[in-house]
């Protein structure tokens, strides 16, 4: 009964251990989601800039 506890009492710590490092992904994914929306937003902000200068070259 004893050894059966202590088993129990390890499997908890698995799960807690597991559950710490799911939070982790959580947050790494996060991360990356904003680097990602940071990446389209530099993308979107170039696209713009070069329709910009693509409009204004031929007036000059």
């Amino acid at each position: 009964m004893v050894e059966v506890v202590e088993v129990d009492v390890d499997v908890v710590d698995e799960v807690e251990v597991e559950v710490d490092v799911l939070e982790e992904v959580e947050v790494e994914l996060e991360v990356e989601l904003v680097v990602l929306v940071l990446v389209v937003v530099e993308v979107e902000v170039v696209l713009v800039v070069v329709e910009l200068v693509v409009v204004v070259a031929p007036s000059n």
